[in-house]
């Protein structure tokens, strides 16, 4: 045995720690502020960001100037009410860039380097699903739906698995997020229009996920597969 009886092992609670963090920086995306930025420089948008939300902003100064779009002195001119999540996109899309939840806080990059920083996030489908049956068409449906050719068989680096009722994501954060909302409506649904099986077509089949899980699960979620 690693450790004594009842006590965690390193790794176990080394990575708790980690998700922990990262977790508590992604929460902080969800907070909503009144913003107004008139050719105000990137960098200061980015100290404006940290003093608001409580959570530790940076850019990735290197990989942003590398692109060629923008540098820490590029004028940012937008004005709203919106989430962190949503201020970011406005003035980042423009530029080609976006963001990264790390433990230590949250990197603005370039998209490309984004792409090579997954975060990888763990969806209990038994709070979406009613079984399994479908499972290989949720599968599908996040593949073709949310950014397609981002994903691996399309020549991306975006992948998912399945274990048992998990299903294993690793992408940018801002694919999490259209899968959040995905996953989110479908739970929203009678969950009863997805207990028989829906057959994929041809366009539709799904590489690198096994299965044929069986099993149910209850309504509350948790006991699927």
């Amino acid at each position: 045995p690693e450790t004594a009886a009842g006590a965690e092992p390193s790794w176990l609670s080394g990575g708790r720690s980690s998700l922990d963090a990262i977790e508590q920086n992604r929460h902080g995306l969800a907070q909503k502020f009144e913003f107004s930025f008139d050719a105000t420089p990137l960098s200061e948008v980015v100290e404006w960001l940290t003093e608001q939300a409580g959570t530790q902003f940076y850019l990735n100064t290197t990989e942003i100037e590398l692109g060629g779009l923008a540098d820490v002195d590029t004028p940012v001119t937008a004005t709203g009410n919106a989430s962190v999540r949503e201020i970011i996109r406005r003035i980042a899309d423009p530029l080609e860039m976006t963001y990264v939840v790390t433990e230590s806080g949250i990197e603005i990059t370039t998209k490309d380097n984004a792409s090579d920083q997954p975060s990888i996030r763990y969806y209990d489908l038994s709070y979406v699903l009613p079984n399994s049956a479908n499972v290989d068409a949720l599968v599908a449906a996040i593949q073709q739906s949310v950014d397609p050719l981002d994903w691996d068989f399309n020549g991306g680096k975006c992948t998912i698995s399945i274990v048992g009722s998990m299903m294993i994501v690793s992408s940018p954060d801002t694919v999490h997020q259209r899968i959040e909302m995905l996953l989110l409506n479908i739970a929203r649904m009678n969950p009863r229009n997805a207990e028989q099986a829906v057959k994929l077509g041809p366009r539709a089949t799904i590489e690198g996920v096994p299965s044929g899980f069986g099993g149910g699960q209850s309504a509350g979620g948790g006991g699927m597969f």
